[in-house]
């Protein structure tokens, strides 16, 4: 594949806005903004057009997929950071996913070699580097059907535990492991599911790396690696070198998007320090949804990339005659006039990409309920002890967290099976267990029914964040040393 086969693998097929797949390495504030970068595109700062999930990505150092404008690469729209309950199918892709596909293997394997994926991203074996860039891309969505594809093909938990084992207690572990996974939310795979993916990339290395090393440790038959590659070759296709595109797997039909209304814009009626009032209408947004704020008429291919507006993501909502009361992160400009859902507008781009400069129209009123003449309830109005609706949203978003990490660091205390094979997870005369151990203190200490005011509830999402980054830091520095 030439160089420039291997760039029009990378760029999205609508008309007007040159999307590229890249990747952002996020990092610690302290050390700077977050830096894009790209196969022939230098690491530059940049800004993310939609606020990250809270605890979505891993701690600084972490890679994680985004979209970004060619032709003007200073804002990065994050793939596929949608909110998702632990447990439930992800049946629709996200729309950039559809305005952007990814390349595959083949395409980056022609950058294999560029200075910035080097310098990023390297495994001392193109062939890995173009696979770990891919598996940077997958989304969601790609992952749960890797995982149906392995289903199908009567691949086991036992089969898995043979790919990953290198010996008595001892895991294959490499090291771009820790670079290509973290950016899978957790709800979305389970633990069987990233279990299925670190055995994927294990077979991809014990398939390339042979010598010493696979005399000594333990390595699964060709038959199994095979057959863990081929769920992976299945719905992201060959890997030049490795394995080819499974024949014996049926491949996931392309996915495609809902074809839905053309999205309509909400008129902002006021403004306060955390949120919006605008017009209830029919193209009122979800909680969890990224919206456009715009101070004037705004083209759907401005409010889907973030264009002359700002991008902010709803926390809460309260509905009342006529009127919606919305939260959002960031604090919106007190310029905004209008508000449009932001993945409809890519959804409706999807299948009308010539409308990409199109004007959004403004929503319909919805039918106002009652009197608004007594009271101006959409403020975000105190609640028990001062406690805004702000947050008491956070305050639940923290303790679902807060849950999540304390079962998950319980399975290495109670699970024998992770107790003998991680007894670093719970050693806490390690450094990194040491710290997450007193991070969850904190947490602990902090955490009660309900908060007793926006500070504290502030103060204890910040103690659940920190103790979410060290926990990740801390089991996967047991997994990667085998104990």
């Amino acid at each position: 594949m030439s160089s420039g086969d291997a760039t029009r693998g990378l760029l999205t097929p609508l008309r007007l806005t040159p999307l590229r797949r890249g990747f952002v390495t996020l990092r610690d504030p302290a050390d700077g903004p977050d830096l894009l970068w790209a196969p022939g595109l230098e690491a530059r700062p940049v800004l993310f057009g939609s606020p990250p999930i809270a605890f979505r990505g891993g701690g600084w150092g972490s890679v994680v997929p985004v979209v970004y404008d060619e032709t003007d690469p200073s804002l990065a729209l994050r793939l596929d950071d949608r909110i998702v309950e632990a447990g439930s199918p992800v049946l629709r892709p996200d729309p950039l996913e559809l305005l952007c596909p990814s390349p595959g293997v083949p395409d980056f394997q022609s950058y294999a070699a560029d200075p910035t994926v080097q310098q990023r991203l390297t495994t001392g074996d193109p062939i890995l580097t173009a696979f770990a860039l891919r598996l940077v891309q997958t989304t969601a969505l790609e992952a749960q059907e890797l995982a149906r594809a392995a289903d199908a093909a009567g691949v086991s938990a036992g089969d898995l535990d043979e790919v990953v084992r290198a010996g008595p207690g001892m895991e294959h572990y490499p090291d771009f492991i820790d670079v290509v996974l973290p950016h899978l939310p957790r709800e979305a795979l389970g633990n069987d599911r990233r279990r299925l993916l670190h055995a994927v990339c294990v077979a991809a290395a014990l398939r390339r790396r042979r010598g010493i090393r696979g005399t000594i440790l333990h390595r699964a038959s060709d038959d199994r690696l095979d057959a863990v590659l081929g769920a992976f070759t299945s719905v992201c296709g060959p890997i030049p070198g490795i394995a080819a595109e499974a024949g014996n797997m049926l491949r996931p039909p392309p996915p495609v998007a809902d074809q839905v209304d053309p999205p309509r814009a909400c008129r902002v009626l006021e403004h306060s320090r955390s949120g919006v009032v605008v017009e209830a209408s029919t193209a009122l947004p979800a909680v969890g949804d990224v919206v456009a704020l715009t101070a004037g008429p705004t083209t759907h291919g401005d409010a889907a990339f973030a264009r002359h507006c700002s991008h902010h993501r709803i926390g809460a909502a309260h509905v009342d005659d006529g009127r919606a009361w919305l939260s959002v992160d960031p604090p919106p400009s007190t310029s905004a006039t209008a508000m449009v859902a932001v993945d409809r507008c890519r959804s409706h781009l999807v299948h009308r990409p010539d409308e990409e400069t199109s004007m959004v129209g403004l929503a319909g009123r919805a039918p106002a309920v009652g009197d608004m003449t007594k009271r101006r309830w959409w403020r975000a109005r105190p609640r028990r002890d001062g406690v805004t609706a702000d947050a008491t949203q956070v305050w639940n978003a923290a303790m679902r967290e807060h849950d999540r990490i304390r079962s998950e660091y319980l399975a290495y205390e109670m699970d024998p099976g992770l107790r003998t094979g991680f007894p670093s997870v719970t050693d806490v005369t390690r450094p990194e267990t040491a710290e997450f151990v007193s991070s969850m203190g904190l947490a602990d200490a902090l955490r009660r029914e309900d908060p007793t005011d926006t500070d504290y509830a502030e103060q204890y999402h910040r103690a659940v964040a920190n103790a979410a980054r060290l926990w990740a830091l801390c089991e996967s520095a047991a997994r990667r040393t085998g104990g």
